[in-house]
């Protein structure tokens, strides 16, 4: 029986893929006019689902082919090549979205050690980006254009995929997922920031398990420094990494839990030195600051519960897969709900097509899931 259909729970996150990508599907299809977006969305699922089948049903195949490294190399080079392309063609400011500019803005102020969070960007908005992205996203400001940084996170993602060791078959289903996707190709042709962010987190996760599985404290200054620079990235993000590391957290040693939080919190004061440097008056803070703008369309009790579950759901042992559908699982129903209750008070139609509710915001699971499937790939 095909891998992504024998079981309960992949054929849940498969589910969850395909919704996410399918707002994409209704939302921009519509913009066509040689079908309707409802006939796409039919054929795109599909697509994904045909193309897995067939996939797993070739699986042996694709495990024996000699050179495939070499193989599959070649078609991510051509990619990435064309990612470049397309960065390179779009112009920003004709863009309907405005995470590119605020980023861009972000660290023009940065550099100019003035205050972020108060400046507008091109569609009269103002930045959510805390500073890690920020320093991250200063080489490709230099180079011009903040859209890179996708492109960047396309390589590193080739990369781990090859430092790994996944098998032909595991690169074959991440690469086929990912370019299935049109919730990564708005993040790209949007320049967007917001997908390469989760994946910097789901990378870190993935590296991290992989070299210290047996003790995720062993270094326990070196993870701090890292924790702490992904928490100054975005405020949700902290889901996953509380369901990653508070079960062995709760279990270190109390030297190495003061370590660790130390640690943290030194790194944390540290990143935020040209934020807290440049602080304007009280009244600008409390009206422009990156906490408010991530967090201000969210209920205080929804907040609350999504902090509250990955502390509840680590309390006992979980491996690395587990955590990852606990993640994906918490992620879900924040957003899903919030959709949800959106689509309640202002209609179904004018929720997704006027964009009175931001979809993109599903495309921070996308790296999850995708591991998730990759993993699940390895029987």
């Amino acid at each position: 029986m095909h891998v992504f259909f024998n079981s309960y729970s992949r054929f849940l996150f498969l589910a969850i893929y395909i919704f996410i990508n399918s707002l994409f599907v209704l939302k921009y299809g519509i913009r066509q006019n040689i079908t309707s977006q409802y006939t796409l969305l039919m054929i795109y699922i599909l697509m994904v689902s045909s193309g897995l089948y067939i996939l797993d049903r070739f699986k042996d195949y694709i495990q024996k082919i000699k050179d495939f490294n070499r193989y599959f190399l070649g078609v991510c080079s051509l990619i990435f090549a064309a990612f470049i392309l397309i960065n390179i063609t779009i112009d920003g400011n004709a863009l309907n979205a405005d995470r590119w500019s605020a980023l861009d803005i972000s660290i023009k102020s940065i550099l100019n050690l003035e205050y972020p969070y108060d400046k507008f960007d091109h569609m009269n908005g103002t930045s959510s980006n805390l500073p890690t992205l920020i320093y991250v996203g200063i080489p490709f400001y230099v180079l011009g254009d903040v859209g890179f940084l996708q492109v960047f996170i396309f390589a590193v993602l080739i990369f781990t995929v090859f430092r790994l060791k996944f098998s032909s078959y595991q690169k074959t289903v991440f690469l086929f997922l990912l370019l299935l996707s049109p919730a990564y190709f708005w993040e790209l042709f949007g320049k967007s920031d917001l997908m390469s962010n989760s994946f910097i987190v789901v990378i870190f996760m993935l590296v991290w398990n992989h070299k210290f599985q047996s003790n995720y404290f062993e270094k326990p200054l070196l993870l701090a420094f890292f924790i702490g620079a992904l928490l100054l990235t975005r405020a949700v993000l902290v889901i996953p990494l509380i369901v990653f590391l508070f079960y062995e957290f709760i279990r270190a040693t109390y030297k190495t839990k003061i370590t660790f939080v130390v640690g943290v919190m030194v790194s944390v004061l540290f990143l935020s030195i040209p934020i807290l440097i440049s602080l304007p008056i009280k009244e600008i803070i409390l009206r422009h600051n990156p906490i408010n703008n991530q967090t201000m369309h969210s209920p205080f009790w929804v907040m609350l519960l999504s902090i509250f579950l990955p502390f509840f759901f680590s309390l006992k042992h979980q491996n690395f897969k587990r955590k990852i559908e606990i993640s994906i699982g918490i992620l879900f129903l924040m957003f899903f709900y919030l959709f949800v209750v959106n689509a309640i008070e202002e209609g179904f139609d004018r929720n997704l097509y006027l964009t009175l509710f931001d979809i993109s915001y599903f495309g921070i699971l996308i790296p999850f899931l995708l591991f998730y499937f990759v993993e699940n790939s390895k029987q």
